[in-house]
């Protein structure tokens, strides 16, 4: 029992990463009990696909100590041309933040955030005059106030949808067209 009690323990730290600060045994109970404290674990963040943007911390294994929640939280920053969709692994259909995610009794949680192409980009491509002016508006006026930071949000979150929907419906893509460049007109007059 002994022996299997310490491989058990020396497989947790070699494959998990976890340092062990007390393993207690009471063998005074009708069965024994075994208790492992656990004093870091492992945080391993990937990113999907890697030119689609970066976390803080960053893509990597990071130590947690205590293996608390309190203790970590991922953010991702989407690059150009690309909007954060949503965590996957241990924070799956979780919003940035991450930071809810428990270790339980593993010693390591694997979060990957995911990315996806804008739509503007998709339609007009990444350096497009109609996808900087949609970008501009973005920075410039939208999120300026509460209800643009609003449409903001229901964007991000939207968009990996609509992208996936253009990707298999080219009519609906066409539709989506059509409706943005009617927004590039009122925006185009706004911004002259």
């Amino acid at each position: 029992m002994k022996k299997s009690l310490i491989w058990s323990a020396l497989a947790v730290c070699i494959f998990a990463k976890v340092s062990l600060i007390n393993v207690v045994s009471y063998a005074d109970w009708p069965t024994t009990t075994t208790t492992t404290y656990l004093r870091d674990c492992m945080l391993i963040i990937e990113v999907s696909p890697p030119e689609g943007g970066t976390t803080s911390p960053p893509p990597g294994s990071h130590f947690i100590q205590g293996c608390s929640p309190e203790n970590w939280s991922i953010c991702a920053k989407a690059n150009n041309g690309y909007i954060f969709s949503h965590w996957d692994g241990e924070c799956s259909g979780s919003i940035e933040p991450c930071c809810s995610a428990s270790f339980r009794d593993k010693g390591y949680i694997s979060v990957t955030a995911i990315f996806n192409v804008c739509p503007s980009e998709e339609i007009y491509g990444e350096h497009s005059e109609q996808t900087e002016l949609l970008r501009y508006f973005r920075d410039n006026v939208l999120s300026q106030t509460p209800e643009g930071q609003e449409l903001i949000k229901l964007y991000y979150q939207w968009s990996p949808t609509i992208v996936e929907m253009m990707e298999e419906d080219e009519e609906f893509k066409e539709e989506i067209k059509e409706m943005i460049d009617g927004i590039l007109e009122v925006i185009g007059e706004e911004v002259e």
